[in-house]
C-alpha cells in the first residue's frame, strides 16, 4: 500500500494522476479503500492521506502506430 497526501486544491484524480501516475479507472478502487473519502466532498483538504491499494487498476496502454511506420 502507498500513501498519498493532499495538497491545497487536490481532488482525488489529480491527486491520482500527479503522485501516483494512475488514471480515472483507479477512483473507484481508492474510495473503496478509503471509506469516509467520499464524504469529504470534491475539493480534498490539505493533509488529508489517501491510501492506494497494491492492487489498483492501471490503464491499458497500446502501442502507438504511426502512419509511416
Amino acid at each position: 500500500m502507498t500513501t498519498l497526501v493532499a495538497q491545497d486544491g487536490d481532488t482525488l484524480d489529480l491527486l491520482l494522476w500527479r503522485d501516483a501516475g494512475l488514471g480515472s479507472e483507479s477512483v473507484a478502487a481508492v474510495l473503496a479503500a478509503n471509506q469516509n473519502l467520499a464524504t469529504i466532498g470534491a475539493v480534498l483538504p490539505r493533509g488529508t492521506e489517501i491510501t492506494i491499494p497494491d492492487d489498483v487498476p492501471t490503464a491499458k496502454t497500446s502501442d502507438v502506430v504511426q502512419l509511416w511506420d
